[in-house]
């Protein structure tokens, strides 16, 4: 039994890696990659975060992130402030380029989701995002963030 699970869940990994591959082409037209594109987008969803967390969120070592943050810092998309609670921390934030920027990545994304649903009936789509919201359910019951 474990081994078909296994082999259904990969199954299903390939598959919705096919599938992303689909949204994920917003990022050819910029200049921006994938995972910085969700770094943006959750540091603007925390409304001011460390980023350690953001680290702990994308299971990525400190050397990378600090390259990205660095980034899209230089680039004016996000700014870092002492934390009022350790001026050791940086808290980070989006500036008004940032928001800019993310609402476009997020236009993008959505041209790309709504081509991947182009001939699906709305009751599909219901039915799709039900299960989309039960396997999150699952794993955010059982696989907690660190």
């Amino acid at each position: 039994m474990v081994k078909i699970l296994y082999e259904e869940i990969r199954k299903f990994n390939r598959f919705y890696t096919r599938v992303l591959g689909l949204i994920n082409q917003y990022t050819e037209e910029s200049p921006y990659t994938l995972l910085e594109a969700q770094i943006l987008y959750e540091i603007y969803t925390r409304e001011g975060c460390v980023a350690h967390e953001i680290g702990n969120r994308f299971s990525i070592d400190k050397g990378y992130l600090s390259r990205i943050i660095n980034k899209l810092t230089k680039e004016g998309l996000i700014f870092k402030k002492p934390a009022d609670h350790d001026k050791r921390k940086s808290i980070l934030l989006i500036t008004p380029k940032g928001m800019t920027q993310l609402n476009e990545l997020i236009e993008s994304s959505n041209y790309y989701v709504q081509r991947m649903l182009e001939g699906i009936p709305d009751q599909e789509q219901e039915r799709l995002i039900e299960a989309m919201q039960v396997i999150q359910d699952i794993f955010n019951t059982y696989k907690k963030e660190k």
